[in-house]
């Protein structure tokens, strides 16, 4: 039955004893000790496995991102990135939202408040969209992660989105493949002070060494 260190006197152990008893002359029940144990592990487990899934069902989207997060920092180039884009942008918009109550609707909103969004420290612009469709990708790369770890139990409401509307993230290609002369060099450099002091800088850094974005 147990230990006296666990709590366990003999009166518990006499009434267990009275109750194999009577399932055995009733057939039913546990008929031994062993079988007892074996029931009260497995009732155990079944408590477990259900409060995990009531966990599961109520996980907010931020939860769901941090786990992401904690994934990307080893295994994308590009966390510092997705940390940032998550923090400044999807953070304010999803992160205290109940992640299988996010449906097509709230992502098409989502879209639509990035996409008349304006940043910059002095000249304010609209996020291109590229950018939007960027964000709403790193969402549904969230959702993804999620499911495929079992985090989460439900559909990605970005892919639902995808489905349902043709075209949703179809975003314009803001690479660009130019070298720049020195003439040209001195007017962007100002341009861009005047918008991020920090994007200044490491445009600077970039210029002199020749470093990529995601290397300085």
């Amino acid at each position: 039955v147990g230990w006296e260190s666990e709590g366990v006197d003999a009166d518990q152990a006499r009434d267990v004893r009275g109750e194999i008893l009577v399932n055995i002359r009733t057939a039913e029940g546990f008929q031994s000790l062993k079988e007892k144990r074996d029931l009260d592990n497995t009732r155990k487990e079944q408590a477990r496995i259900k409060k995990e899934l009531a966990k599961r069902e109520d996980v907010s989207f931020g939860a769901l991102a941090q786990e992401y997060l904690k994934w990307a920092k080893d295994a994308k180039k590009s966390f510092k990135d997705d940390e940032s884009n998550y923090r400044n942008h999807l953070a304010p918009l999803l992160a205290k939202k109940v992640a299988r109550e996010i449906g097509i609707l709230d992502i098409e909103r989502i879209k639509k408040t990035l996409s008349n969004k304006k940043v910059g420290t002095k000249v304010k612009r609209p996020l291109s969209p590229a950018t939007v469709k960027h964000f709403i990708v790193l969402t549904r790369q969230i959702f993804n992660y999620a499911i495929t770890r079992k985090l989460f139990i439900g559909v990605n409401p970005v892919s639902e989105t995808l489905k349902s509307r043709k075209g949703f993230i179809k975003g314009t290609n803001n690479k660009r493949t130019r070298f720049l002369s020195r003439e040209e060099t001195q007017p962007l450099l100002n341009t861009i002070k005047e918008t991020s002091l920090q994007t200044y800088h490491i445009c600077l850094v970039s210029l002199y060494t020749g470093c990529r974005m995601g290397e300085v």
